[in-house]
């Protein structure tokens, strides 16, 4: 018994079958001719192309997924960057004020971390300090400067900033700051 192949994809397949087991396809068979054995040249020219086709896709879809994966990767990172940068971001500089029961705080937060501390009654103004600050892991550390003191004296201060509000938590006691 011979062994015939599919003129289609090429698979074998019985003697007598009327479809290819693989792709499908009718299989024509004469009483007179005996079916024809598989041979490279039988192959029509449209599966090689699909064949090179396909190939050529495969290898380009390889080819394009790590620039892909790249692509997708540094976009990523700008947009977790850009998140922590308007969610986390520190920055205090400029003017904010605070007012509670007719007293006023003006806190002026230079970019050379330092600043001055100005505190108000009535509108006028009873104190004033100079200061040096530093933000750091949600603390505000103030170190005032004095003529009394070498290195006067440095404050703590849980510090929240959401946008233009600044929330201090000394001693249990949030002061609400906004931008000015």
């Amino acid at each position: 018994m011979a062994i015939n192949f599919c003129p289609r994809c090429g698979s074998k397949i019985s003697a007598g079958a009327k479809f290819c087991g693989t792709c499908g396809s009718p299989l024509q068979q004469t009483s007179n001719q005996p079916s024809q054995a598989y041979s490279p040249q039988a192959t029509p020219t449209s599966t090689g192309g699909q064949v090179a086709s396909a190939t050529s896709a495969a290898t380009t879809a390889a080819t394009k997924s790590p620039l892909t994966w790249v692509i997708v990767a540094v976009v990523a990172v700008v947009a977790v960057g850009a998140g922590w940068f308007f969610f986390f971001n520190n920055d205090i500089t400029g003017t904010w004020v605070a007012e509670e029961s007719g007293t006023t705080v003006e806190a002026v937060f230079d970019q050379g971390g330092t600043g001055t501390m100005t505190l108000y009654d009535a509108g006028k103004p009873t104190d004033n300090v100079d200061f040096t600050y530093e933000m750091n892991d949600g603390y505000l550390l103030i170190q005032t400067k004095t003529t009394l003191y070498k290195f006067g004296r440095t404050v703590r201060v849980p510090c929240e900033i959401h946008g233009n509000t600044m929330i201090w938590d000394p001693d249990g006691d949030n002061v609400t700051f906004t931008r000015q």
